[in-house]
């Protein structure tokens, strides 16, 4: 294919194969030798019409282009030529691909189809990220892979096309352009800048001098691609306000000592009042519920001011989908599969978060859904008016986790709201106020069977026993909320 390329009229460049040297220079593999015949109809016997010397027409090979006007006027022709040969590489390899029965496009996809993540790599390792794509999709995350088979002239109008309608796409460079970062990423960074529907774009490097890149590492890029945190790396933030990331279980620690210094800045007349700043934790259920208990009750108890937003998708989200403090009874994570164990999943019930943090008596605590904006928006307004922590719990819908369409989200955060699984309510010092609470009630099932996690309790046997139980389990719950006449009740 080098050949064809470099010799064709349209071209007549030199074409560089890279192979990249450490990992494969310890490889052995297979190789293929193809039939001359096939090869020679490939690779016809090159006829030059540029490049000879007779007497009737001379001409001046290999010598030195110089003067401004010279030069600039070559060096353009160069790009002219490089940039035609992104088609005539697509001809060249379909060509090949007919032939030899083997593609080398521009690009290759790995399970990029209906991936929503997408690792782009441009080497040997990209076989190891395969690999490592796989087991992301056994464990739930519509993963694939991109792999760079062209550098130069670079493929921008395919790889567009591949990451259209892609949520985030991590560059894994096996390069450091120093003072700069990846190469690769830094390509497709500007490929991307003009786009208005393009995924959130990360960088890693890794493999570099033929280091080894271990299956954890992917892992980690793969989690990395699902975090929060990952959001804004140091120093840059795609925020209007700052951003302090702090260890998973003491966020509200690093909140105190922000508030802390705003405040004794203030008070010494350092730092303008206009200057101030709202201090919010925005964190997980896993740490909310278990890892980061403990901090926040010592904020709690200290009447610190700030909000504590919690994220809930009712597991450890960012480690595979793992049982935490908040999954639901029944439910089937990473670590509660369904099998001989256990045919129903979580065997224990969802702690009440909301419950535990009332006890502190904050100024205010909330449940809110993002089925329910106006209440949403209600409940932050009124928030404002207190000073002291500011507590709010959001059923977070995880697509991954609980096995379902991302465009289901909404639905099924209206629907855990209808059946009364999730309540929404307010508590005011202590004082608890449902705010919206359905006309009538719909069964259970109706939120349950709309979710791959629950999908055990309706196939391969209807399981009526556990059903009945988290019915019963919601209503003991409603049965139990003092006075719902003086609820906003919405029907």
């Amino acid at each position: 294919m080098a050949y064809r390329l470099a010799e064709d009229e349209r071209v007549l460049l030199p074409v560089f194969v890279n192979i990249d040297g450490f990992h494969l220079s310890f490889t052995r593999e297979p190789v293929e030798i193809p039939d001359m015949a096939e090869v020679r109809k490939f690779l016809p016997p090159y006829q030059p019409k540029h490049a000879f010397f007779r007497a009737s027409q001379p001409m001046a090979q290999g010598v030195a282009v110089i003067g401004g006007s010279l030069y600039s006027y070559f060096k353009y022709q160069m790009h002219l030529a490089s940039m035609k040969a992104l088609d005539v590489y697509r001809e060249v390899s379909r060509e090949f691909e007919k032939i030899f029965g083997r593609s080398h496009h521009t690009i290759e996809g790995h399970m990029t189809d209906d991936a929503e993540y997408v690792l782009i790599m441009s080497n040997s390792f990209a076989t190891l990220g395969k690999a490592a794509v796989e087991k992301a999709r056994e464990n739930g995350m519509k993963a694939g892979l991109l792999r760079l088979r062209l550098l130069r002239p670079f493929p921008e109008s395919d790889i567009k096309e591949a990451l259209k309608g892609k949520r985030v796409a991590a560059v894994l460079d096996q390069n450091i352009s120093v003072g700069r970062g990846g190469i690769l990423h830094s390509e497709i960074a500007a490929a991307l800048y003009n786009e208005k529907e393009m995924p959130l774009l990360l960088s890693f490097i890794g493999g570099l001098g033929g280091k080894n890149i271990s299956v954890q590492e992917f892992e980690f890029i793969f989690e990395g691609m699902t975090c929060f945190t990952l959001l804004s790396l140091y120093p840059f933030t795609p925020f209007k306000n700052s951003w302090l990331y702090t260890a998973m279980a003491c966020a509200p620690a690093g909140a105190q000592g922000i508030r802390d210094a705003l405040d004794i800045l203030i008070r010494k007349g350092r730092l303008d009042p206009e200057e101030d700043l709202k201090v919010i934790v925005l964190t997980g259920d896993g740490v909310a519920y278990d890892i980061g208990l403990a901090s926040t009750s010592g904020a709690l108890h200290r009447n610190l001011d700030f909000y504590y937003i919690c994220s809930d998708n009712e597991a450890y989200g960012n480690t595979g989908f793992q049982l935490s403090g908040a999954t639901p009874f029944s439910s089937k994570t990473g670590t509660t599969p369904i099998g001989k164990m256990s045919s129903s999943g979580a065997l224990l019930p969802k702690k009440d978060l909301f419950e535990i943090w009332r006890s502190h008596k904050p100024p205010y605590l909330a449940t809110i859904s993002p089925a329910h904006p106006v209440d949403l928006i209600n409940k932050f307004k009124k928030a404002e008016q207190y000073k002291g922590p500011k507590l709010f719990i959001n059923l977070s819908p995880c697509p991954p986790g609980w096995t379902t369409d991302p465009s289901y989200s909404a639905r099924l955060a209206k629907l855990a709201v209808d059946t009364g699984i999730w309540a929404l309510k307010e508590a005011v010092y202590g004082a608890v106020t449902h705010t919206v609470i359905p006309g009538k009630f719909k069964p259970v099932e109706e939120y349950l069977k709309e979710q791959g996690r629950f999908s055990h309790l309706f196939q391969p046997v209807r399981q009526e026993e556990v059903l009945g139980k988290i019915q019963e389990m919601v209503g003991l719950y409603w049965s139990e909320v003092p006075s719902l006449s003086k609820s906003r009740r919405n029907a």
